[in-house]
């Protein structure tokens, strides 16, 4: 929910409304696990009847969220994007940069998922755990989707994976202390954090 009528609203940037109301930290009686739900008519989209609800819900929620900023951050197609983290906002962001036209670079703490994110677009992979494969890539990421969160994070390595003015992009929804110094970002090219709030009925 949002007041609907403040500058951001009214531009269809209502997520970043100051009055905004998280549906799922709303209290009891507003959960999203429910069968129904009382909402305003602006937050309610017409499903096609082709389109599986099991399949809307994940793109509704996880897929807005990683495909907001390739929007309004002027992702352009043939950028080099890193989707940290393979999991559920990660994995969903991997396709979606793949159609964008993104030359795509998967980022994770193993090995593990290596063959999940080719098979979900990925161009190529790098486990955080391997220094030889996190140099392969240095200064060469234009955007760092970071759907990742936890304090383990190695945001020096994250730094150098970046072009000079590259961004990385908080989408995950994280609480943890991010360990960075304003020098940290200048002397790495004049690189930016900065972070995307979900999706909003313009996106």
């Amino acid at each position: 929910d949002s007041c609907g009528s403040c500058e951001y609203c009214s531009h269809g940037r209502d997520n970043t409304c100051t009055e905004r109301k998280l549906m799922f930290m709303r209290g009891a009686g507003h959960g999203t696990f429910g069968n129904f739900v009382l909402i305003k008519e602006r937050y309610a989209l017409k499903l096609s009847d082709k389109l599986d609800f099991t399949i809307a819900g994940p793109l509704m929620c996880a897929g807005v969220t990683v495909y907001a900023p390739f929007r309004n951050y002027n992702i352009i197609p043939g950028s080099t994007v890193a989707i940290v983290g393979v999991g559920g906002l990660g994995h969903l962001g991997i396709q979606i940069a793949a159609k964008w036209g993104c030359e795509v670079v998967a980022v994770s703490g193993s090995g593990r998922k290596r063959e999940l994110a080719g098979k979900l677009g990925a161009h190529a992979f790098v486990d955080m755990s391997k220094p030889e494969e996190i140099k392969s890539v240095a200064r060469s990421i234009d955007y760092i989707l970071l759907t990742a969160s936890g304090d383990k994070l190695d945001w020096a390595a994250l730094f150098s994976m970046l072009k000079p003015k590259g961004q990385i992009i908080c989408i995950g929804f994280s609480q943890k202390n991010i360990p960075i110094s304003p020098s940290g970002l200048y002397m790495n090219g004049a690189i930016a954090i900065s972070s995307s709030a979900a999706g909003s009925n313009g996106d």
